[in-house]
Formats: structure tokens, C-alpha cells, sequence
């Protein structure tokens, strides 16, 4: 079996030979979610990125970071897909570094984005529930608790004022997503 045959099936792409599977098409966050739940399956993951894409962190990257490149080898800098796997909850985000003619780093920019998704009844705008993986995940979830004890709907929370630029800005794009209305997506 070939890495990106592994690779569909851990993802969950591949099921029962079903190849694109028309479940994940429709909802990819179910069983990526699943997969990040389960500490087997989350590391198989992450063993297959390092076999995709092998990691080559920079000076002064934390221990329990790998940075992937995503442009392949560059010398005057690249695109890096990160990954923080330590003792709380697996944190996925981007980095990029530009350096300048001497070799020597002139930038360096990290973001690191949870991965947001709201459930929700279209008929009446209901919200159903709503998944969020990442930093701070928590403390963004919060404001779907309220909106739903509120009786409120996934459609209030897309027309809620949020502040920029803020990971709770998140929470509103996926509520506008769901309501159709995607800005920024």
C-alpha cells in the first residue's frame, strides 16, 4: 500500500473501497475530529505527515514542535505546516521564514488557527452543536453554549459583533458558513 493510500485511509478519505468516500466529502470534520479524540489514530497521523512531509525545524523551535516544509527545500526561505504535540492538545498551525542573501533569518511569522465547525437545523437556523480543535478551544466553545442556552441560532452568532483581528472571529465565520454567508473563508 502506497503512502497516500495509508494516508486516505487514516483521514478516513478511503472507506470500504469507497475512494473519494462521499461521507467525508460531505463532512470532513467528523472523523478528522475523531482521529485527533483518539491518541492511536492522532499519532499514526502524525507519523504519516513526518513520512509525507519530514520535518526540518528551524533554530530555535520548541522540542515538542516539528515544522514540515510545504515548498520543499528553498534557500531563501519557505512555507511550514506546524505541529506542537506535547502534554495538551495538538495544535496545528502555519509558519513561514524569509531570509535574507547572507543566510541569516530577516522574518519569521506563526499562526495557529482551531478548526471550527457549527451544526446547525437550516429550516429554523437552529444550533445543533458545534465542534472546535485547537488553542483555546475551550474558551471559543463558550459562546456557542450561550447562544444556544440563549435560544438564539447559528445565524445570531454570524451577525455578533466580534473583534479584530481575534480567534473568536472564528466562531462568527463558521456561523456564517453555516448560514451561507462565508466572508472569509
Amino acid at each position: 500500500m502506497s503512502v497516500v493510500e495509508t494516508a486516505a485511509k487514516v483521514i478516513g478519505l478511503e472507506q470500504g473501497g469507497d475512494f473519494p468516500s462521499t461521507n467525508w466529502l460531505h463532512d470532513p470534520f467528523t472523523p478528522l475530529t475523531k482521529i485527533l479524540s483518539n491518541s492511536e489514530q492522532r499519532q499514526a497521523l502524525l507519523d504519516l505527515l513526518d513520512q509525507l512531509w519530514p520535518p526540518q525545524n528551524p533554530a530555535g523551535v520548541p522540542a515538542n514542535e516539528k515544522w514540515h516544509p510545504i515548498l520543499g527545500p528553498q534557500t531563501s526561505g519557505n512555507l511550514y505546516l506546524t505541529v506542537a504535540n506535547g502534554t495538551g492538545p495538538l495544535t496545528i498551525g502555519v509558519a513561514g521564514e524569509r531570509h535574507s542573501g547572507s543566510g541569516a533569518l530577516s522574518a519569521s511569522l506563526r499562526a495557529r488557527v482551531p478548526i471550527i465547525k457549527i451544526v446547525g437545523d437550516r429550516k429554523y437556523g437552529e444550533l445543533v452543536g458545534g465542534h472546535i480543535v485547537g488553542a483555546k478551544a475551550t474558551e471559543l466553545i463558550q459562546e456557542l453554549v450561550n447562544a444556544k442556552q440563549l435560544e438564539g441560532g447559528y445565524p445570531e452568532v454570524a451577525r455578533i459583533i466580534h473583534g479584530h483581528p481575534t480567534l473568536s472571529e472564528g466562531v462568527m465565520e463558521a456561523a456564517r458558513a453555516a448560514d451561507g454567508w462565508l466572508i472569509h473563508g
